[in-house]
């Protein structure tokens, strides 16, 4: 929220150009100073995400498989991973997906206490849930906390939260496969940046084509990328009676 001196901001400036002209009502200047009052309003409200995964309200695991040394035919020594036993895999449910070294998987409530059960009787080691934040280069937040985080209150009233047009921040679901870019690019997304917490910068014409892509299935949460996503509110702190005038990389 704004405070006290930052609102009386707002309304001295409204009150200096407006206020004193015989023409204008009570009313009229009553409706203006609410506008002005709602434009001050901070602009993490301004707007809401694109889309998250259903897979979100459940519980993420990561199981990893054990390692087996086994000889081989021509008497070599080789070490492979030992497929999860099957009642681990049963209680896993639909949502996995089998990496080489682990089994990655999301749970139902319902299922929960099925898999801890099967857990128990055995000597994998797991981990439960995994970092959601997102780090861009001035900010960083969770994608589920909600629109209040999703933009940083601290930039100057007035500052515009926009989408840049065709950007968007997909994050994944389970952890990316190298194919993932190429099938993304058959859905008409190029990958322009890769970030952690399995998240990437990509620009699309057609958010539609994306969110049919056979690897939706994988999504996390995706949002547009934002013109509060690529400059810090630091920098547009101190006045400066000519304005700003930002330039960004080419095509971003």
């Amino acid at each position: 929220m704004l405070n006290f001196s930052q609102r009386e901001v707002c309304l001295k400036d409204f009150r200096s150009r407006f206020s004193g002209g015989p023409s204008m009502s009570r009313l009229v200047f009553r409706l203006g100073v609410l506008a002005v009052l709602l434009l001050c309003l901070p602009i993490a409200f301004a707007r809401a995400e694109h889309w998250r995964s259903p897979l979100a309200s459940q519980t993420y695991f990561q199981i990893h498989k054990q390692v087996l040394t086994v000889e081989a035919d021509d008497g070599a020594t080789v070490t492979t991973f030992a497929p999860l036993p099957a009642a681990v895999v049963s209680a896993i449910g639909t949502q996995a997906l089998d990496y080489e070294a682990f089994v990655a998987a999301y749970v139902t409530d319902d299922n929960l206490p099925t898999l801890e059960e099967a857990l128990k009787n055995t000597d994998l080691v797991f981990s439960i849930g995994f970092d959601r934040t997102l780090s861009l280069p001035h900010r960083s937040f969770d994608p589920l906390a909600g629109s209040s985080s999703r933009v940083d209150a601290t930039f100057p009233a007035g500052f515009a939260v926009a989408a840049v047009p065709n950007l968007y921040l997909l994050q994944f679901a389970f952890p990316p496969k190298d194919s993932w870019h190429s099938d993304l690019k058959n859905c008409g997304g190029e990958v322009l940046a890769t970030m952690e917490a399995r998240t990437v910068l990509l620009r699309s014409t057609n958010l539609a084509a994306l969110m049919e892509c056979p690897i939706s299935q994988y999504y996390f949460w995706i949002d547009s990328y934002l013109t509060t996503d690529r400059v810090a509110p630091e920098m547009l702190s101190v006045a400066n009676d000519f304005g700003y005038d930002l330039e960004y990389r080419q095509q971003t």
